[in-house]
């Protein structure tokens, strides 16, 4: 499984009443920022445009890889960074744009820890997904990531009546994105609200610490998202049961929900095509880590003396086992791992 794997179960719980959850982490989160106003440690955007603030605060930064005091000369910089954002994010951007613009480590977190993007309801052109934490924060099993598709209008209400191909339509198009995790929130939702993209609560904070030169535009859990609105056939056939029933209904307003059953039929769905990728890539490990080694001489026992015991003889996967554990892997990541690689294998 891959690296972080955590099951359908231990994250993706009851699909009813999530949207409570949701709204519950989105409701401490604006609390929590409301509070932090009160603080005059926020650099704002009419901070960065008048380039002064209060000389009461001391504002501190990362520009430059040491945190220190913020100058004159990086209110400058910062007023350039968000003419860039601004001149090259506008209203909406593509869900192939948001991971060609998101940053690099994000993407491989994305691919080595997020196994599973599931839709779970939409309200019109706004759809919820739920994917599992990664890992990472202890406690937490999983996100909220909200992507409002800004063709649906237009879609739901064309004389098309394809509702698949209407579906695909609305995957390519325009997006505006949110996701409750921390990374979302401290590095890249400000980077979203300038640059027209971010969906709900608009943030006006500049990231003078986590993000000064506003890099990036998704945390790992959205570009999960991407990869499945991209490429995924549970989107695809959800966004066309959306399609359908907002043909059918007055003003194009219609709400589509994703059962229990059906919720964990796509996880596991995903949870395979993770595990048989990461198969993959284990077996051609193994292929050239034996590649590498010289072949060992066999020798045969004479007389009464017992042979060498060969641990490959009573373990086919002992191999494995060590290039894994050498790798640093935990020993319910080594079996979820050779299991996989059986079942690649057709063993």
């Amino acid at each position: 499984m891959a690296e972080g794997y955590e099951s359908p179960k231990d994250w993706l719980g009851q699909v009813k009443g999530s949207a409570a959850d949701a709204k519950k982490i989105h409701d401490a989160a604006n609390k929590q920022r409301r509070a932090a106003e009160t603080i005059p440690k926020i650099l704002s955007v009419k901070d960065i445009q008048n380039g002064k603030w209060d000389a009461d605060r001391t504002l501190m930064t990362t520009l430059g890889g040491v945190l220190r005091e913020i100058t004159q000369e990086d209110l400058k910089a910062f007023k350039e960074n968000i003419k860039t954002v601004k001149d090259n994010f506008t209203g909406g951007m593509t869900a192939q744009q948001i991971i060609n613009h998101s940053q690099q480590i994000d993407r491989e977190r994305a691919s080595k820890q997020i196994t599973m993007a599931t839709p779970v309801s939409a309200s019109k052109g706004t759809v919820r997904f739920i994917t599992n934490a990664g890992g990472e924060t202890k406690g937490v099993h999983r996100h909220h990531v909200t992507v409002e598709f800004l063709r649906y209008e237009s879609e739901a209400s064309s004389a098309d009546t394809n509702k698949k191909q209407a579906a695909n339509r609305l995957r390519n198009s325009p997006l505006k994105i949110d996701c409750d995790c921390g990374r979302f929130r401290f590095w890249y939702s400000y980077i979203a609200s300038i640059g027209g993209f971010k969906l709900g609560t608009q943030e006006s904070g500049f990231p003078k610490i986590r993000n000064a030169k506003l890099n990036g535009v998704g945390c790992k859990h959205l570009l999960r998202v991407m990869q499945e609105i991209r490429t995924g056939g549970a989107i695809t056939m959800f966004l066309a049961k959306q399609m359908e029933k907002g043909k059918a209904h007055d003003e194009n307003k219609a709400a589509s929900y994703t059962s229990q059953k059906e919720a964990e039929k796509i996880t596991k769905s995903q949870a395979k095509r993770t595990s048989d990728k990461h198969a993959v890539k284990i077996k051609a490990a193994i292929e050239k880590a034996r590649k590498e080694n010289p072949k060992e001489t066999k020798k045969k026992a004479y007389g009464t003396k017992a042979a060498k015991p060969n641990p490959r003889a009573t373990d086919p996967h002992a191999q494995m086992r060590l290039m894994l554990k050498q790798m640093g892997q935990t020993d319910a990541q080594i079996e979820a791992m050779i299991a996989a690689s059986i079942a690649a294998q057709g063993k």
